[in-house]
């Protein structure tokens, strides 16, 4: 091994002193080494100013996807070249795993600036906090109230709800009436009329349903299982569907809350060791 192959452990190494690390930081690209360096836990703060700074874009990047390098110095990236305001906007997108928010002025540049795709990245974001994206639900930019209406619904006041629910977007109304269909009717009549036929499964499952719609769509043969387990489903209808060819259709009407056990068990459906079933929502 020579001493170019030890470089990417140094980078990782958690007691690596930072006169080390600053030795090491390269001078181009290398993602060994700038991949170790912006996923340590602890990055002093010398080694993360050669980084803010590098004259690499790819260094930078790096560094602005790094979910563990301090928020406060990511957002210092919009102090460098403009074009560096998309990778902060993009950020870090780890699996499972919560990345700590930029600071409110970095929110306030990057929803500001100019290229609507920084704008839509950042409210895009995951790790956008809630206190921020709750002023958005009124924007004038539509991608701005879709987001907000989408993840912070039950944090807006009551008439910033009803102006969402008769937005002039109808991509925003419809992410309204998904939120309120479990008790409102109307509505989950609307989205069967006007969603595509692929969307309908979690309307049918959830919304509330009057006897004409259920009716309906019960003849439509329209997501048989999914109609069986929503419980405003009337009883009759689904007892009709206990016989159904399809065995995910039979098992959803065997998970009814009003049968008795001995109706359950009298459904053609056997739970085989590997089946894996989901939690019964009114469980």
């Amino acid at each position: 091994m020579t001493a170019r192959d030890a470089v990417p452990g140094l980078a990782a190494n958690p007691s690596a002193p930072a006169d080390v690390l600053l030795r090491i930081v390269p001078t181009e690209h290398d993602w060994d080494v700038v991949t170790r360096l912006v996923w340590r836990k602890s990055l002093p703060a010398e080694v993360g100013e050669a980084l803010l700074t590098h004259p690499d874009r790819r260094v930078r990047a790096a560094l602005a996807e790094s979910w563990g390098s301090d928020p406060e110095l990511r957002a210092r990236l919009l102090d460098g070249p403009d074009s560096d305001a998309i990778l902060v906007a993009c950020g870090p997108t780890p699996y499972r795993a919560t990345v700590a928010p930029l600071p409110d002025r970095a929110y306030e540049r990057l929803l500001s600036h100019e290229r609507p795709l920084v704008r839509h990245e950042t409210v895009m974001s995951a790790h956008v906090p809630v206190h921020v994206l709750v002023p958005l639900a009124v924007h004038e930019d539509p991608v701005f109230r879709l987001t907000a209406c989408r993840r912070v619904w039950s944090e807006l006041p009551d008439d910033v709800r009803a102006r969402l629910l008769d937005d002039p977007d109808r991509g925003i109304r419809h992410a309204a009436a998904l939120h309120v269909m479990h008790e409102d009717a109307e509505r989950t009549a609307w989205l069967v009329e006007t969603l595509d036929h692929w969307q309908l499964g979690d309307v049918l499952e959830t919304g509330l349903l009057t006897r004409e719609l259920a009716e309906r769509m019960m003849a439509d043969d329209s997501h048989p299982a999914r109609l069986a387990l929503n419980p405003t489903f009337p009883a009759d209808l689904a007892a009709r569907l206990a016989h159904h060819e399809d065995p995910q259709v039979r098992l959803a009407v065997s998970a009814r809350p009003e049968l008795t056990e001995d109706q359950r068990a009298a459904i053609d459906w056997t739970v085989a060791p590997e089946d894996r079933l989901d939690v019964l929502k009114w469980v």
